[in-house]
């Protein structure tokens, strides 16, 4: 039940479209895995260029290694039936309990999630998420 209602916390978060035609922007709370975080995904959908410009920032986030005794959180896309892509790295402040990142995926409509890593360059996610979001306009 709690991963359900989760799922639905995660879908039906708070989604603004800034101006007519520009950024999308996605404000949502983590998953049970990191309760408390909260995150605020900017993506600026480019259809003519088949790209997203990403903008990812998650504050009260407990450090990785508190959330999995992990070393890292790590952002991930999948289009479609295909299989999840590594696409960035979060920069983690402890100081003020803050990850964040800019990036480009080569897509316009995708699933996107944040994942704790144990290992600093992980080839597939873990199952260890803290936030999920699909990304279309």
């Amino acid at each position: 039940m709690l991963r359900l209602t989760s799922s639905l916390a995660i879908s039906f978060g708070s989604l603004l479209v800034i101006g007519c035609g520009g950024p999308v922007l996605y404000k949502l709370e983590s998953t049970a895995k990191a309760p408390g975080a909260d995150a605020t995904i900017v993506a600026d959908i480019k259809k003519s260029e088949s790209r997203t410009d990403l903008e990812i920032t998650v504050t009260n986030l407990a450090p990785p290694e508190r959330v999995c005794a992990g070393q890292t959180f790590v952002a991930w896309q999948k289009a479609g039936d295909r299989a999840w892509s590594r696409i960035s790295s979060l920069a983690y402040d402890k100081e003020v309990r803050k990850s964040e990142t800019r990036m480009t995926v080569p897509e316009v409509q995708f699933d996107l999630q944040v994942t704790c890593e144990k290992l600093p360059t992980p080839v597939n996610p873990s199952t260890e998420i803290i936030l999920a979001q699909t990304i279309s306009k």
